[in-house]
């Protein structure tokens, strides 16, 4: 199978990680796969792919600070591109849109768009009309599924809930690393450690995240809570914290070593990524997850099981979580075995690649048997 994937970002963030995920699977699993990001703004998505041996070819534009002549040569480029593909799979709306015009009237190849954030279902004629026009969409989890269908109409046989994916060899235990982050934390042997990893940003939930924690070390003293990122709304989160709370900065490559030093995580919303693949990363490295009971946190944190699904917005809730955590440590090991398990089961990435093969080899089949059923 011949894909060519689309995808008008030039950082390596959001939609772009999960997307080059899947990439990658699809590769691994045997299809030709072709990626085209944005090429116009500057990010490290393109550098990053080159220096991984995945040049990105400057043939597209892909960029909504281009301006309308070089979208509209994008589309004609994607028109004379397209017989060359089984799949045009484009994940943002930009890419969606250029794909869209270039398709208009085609049967092949078959168009697929990923949907990356809840707000590209809110309800709108043209987001109607977009989704209505790609063949197949996937989604992040089960409540993204029900918008698509109350909000755009499209019929659940088009719709692949198609979770994220989490490398389990790099997010894994790790005592050693354990060990050495606790002690330059300054943390003890029987510390019990909540931490998330998120930047910092209006509508996180941070704040809820350190006032319930606050409330609950009145009571459990050994708790700590380590908040990792960074953003514009560091300054007041730490007026906030009243020092009570550890940050030690933005983390990227040894994440895992930070996410080792901890005993629980903590998320209450999803972010930029619907995939909320930071939660599925925590898991793999054994914790147990606190989680906002809503999309695809409610989706991947199994309650009582592989963590505790919160009402979000209820500090008290999120206090008595995690409350009932640190005073068991041994069931919060547990659960965070249990959460590893669940990774690496459900969450794998070759399997997520498997998954939505299927689902266009699916997708082209309906086609040409409505079409056959049209010519009878």
């Amino acid at each position: 199978m011949r894909i060519l994937h689309l995808c008008a970002i030039p950082q390596l963030t959001g939609a772009a990680e999960p997307m080059l995920d899947l990439v990658r699977a699809e590769r691994a699993l045997g299809a030709t796969v072709d990626l085209h990001v944005d090429t116009k703004r500057s990010g490290n998505l393109r550098k990053l792919l080159h220096d991984a041996g995945e040049p990105v070819p400057r043939v597209l534009t892909l960029s909504t600070k281009a301006g309308a002549v070089a979208a509209v040569r994008d589309a004609a480029r994607i028109f004379q591109m397209a017989s060359q593909y089984d799949v045009v799979h484009v994940h943002l709306s930009h890419d969606h849109a250029l794909a869209a015009a270039a398709l208009f009237g085609r049967s092949r190849p078959i168009l697929v768009r990923t949907v990356h954030a809840r707000r590209v279902l809110k309800p709108g004629f043209g987001r109607r009309w977009s989704m209505r026009r790609a063949r197949g969409v996937t989604v992040a989890c089960t409540a993204h599924k029900k918008l698509l269908e109350e909000a755009h109409g499209v019929d659940e046989s088009r719709i692949l809930v198609s979770p994220g994916s989490v490398d389990a060899s790099r997010f894994r235990p790790d005592p050693s690393a354990r060990s050495r982050v606790r002690a330059e934390l300054k943390l003890s042997p029987n510390d019990f450690v909540i931490g998330c990893v998120a930047r910092f940003q209006a509508g996180r939930r941070h704040e809820v995240i350190i006032d319930a924690f606050l409330a609950a070390k009145k009571l459990e003293p050994s708790l700590k809570l380590v908040l990792i990122g960074h953003g514009e709304t560091e300054g007041a989160l730490l007026a906030r914290a009243h020092g009570e709370v550890l940050f030690p900065g933005y983390k990227r490559g040894d994440l895992n070593d930070y996410l080792a030093a901890l005993d629980a995580a903590v998320w209450l919303v999803p972010g930029n990524d619907a995939t909320s693949r930071a939660v599925l990363q925590a898991m793999a490295a054994g914790l147990p997850v606190v989680g906002g009971a809503e999309e695809a946190i409610a989706d991947a944190v199994l309650s009582e099981v592989t963590g505790v699904l919160v009402d979000p917005d209820r500090t008290d809730r999120v206090t008595e979580a995690f409350l009932s955590l640190a005073r068991a440590p041994e069931r919060a090991r547990k659960m965070g075995e249990a959460a590893r398990a669940r990774a690496v089961e459900v969450y794998d990435p070759i399997a997520r690649g498997r998954r939505v093969l299927s689902f266009y080899e699916e997708l082209i089949g309906a086609h040409e048997t409505r079409a056959l059923h049209r010519g009878a």
